[in-house]
């Protein structure tokens, strides 16, 4: 077994949640755990605040609250409108955006495991709203969804994430 012991925690814990979202993709584990009651949101923002304590964070609990106030300032200054979001997945996206934007480091929003946990939850919530379930009998695969390179999620190493 590969030693993943210079793997930051954030990292670890992100690929527990792909692996979980490519579970619920393939019809493995009920979507409701993680996308009732803005709970994606809340789990993300979890790896969001261990990515802050693996980049030297003393407080990143308060830091992620600062980044975020900081961001919704600033897009409500500009646009004049508290800013919305039509899926979870976008909301993630945009908590990571403001660590990144804050922190200066643009790698977390290019991050591969971070785009693809994006793209699945996207896809996933959108057929939830559709269909109410996920369908087993017509949807492509999870390498066709992200149209890249998947891993092998028995392979990967992972920290769970505990609500």
């Amino acid at each position: 077994m590969p030693d993943h012991t210079e793997t930051p925690k954030w990292k670890l814990q992100a690929n527990w949640l792909l692996k979980e979202l490519i579970r619920i993709w393939q019809g493995y584990a009920d979507p409701k755990s993680l996308f009732e009651e803005k709970s994606f949101v809340k789990t993300f923002k979890q790896i969001m605040v261990q990515y802050l304590h693996d980049s030297g964070s003393s407080a990143p609990q308060i830091e992620i609250e600062t980044c975020i106030t900081i961001r919704r300032l600033t897009f409500s200054a500009r646009h004049n409108s508290e800013p919305t979001f039509t899926s979870q997945a976008y909301e993630a996206e945009w908590i990571a955006e403001a660590v990144a934007i804050h922190r200066l480091q643009f790698e977390l929003i290019t991050d591969d495991v971070i785009k693809m946990i994006i793209r699945i939850a996207n896809a996933i919530e959108d057929i939830l709203q559709t269909c109410g379930t996920i369908p087993s009998d017509y949807l492509v695969s999870i390498e066709e969804l992200l149209g890249d390179f998947v891993p092998n999620i028995d392979e990967l190493p992972v920290i769970p994430i505990t609500k």
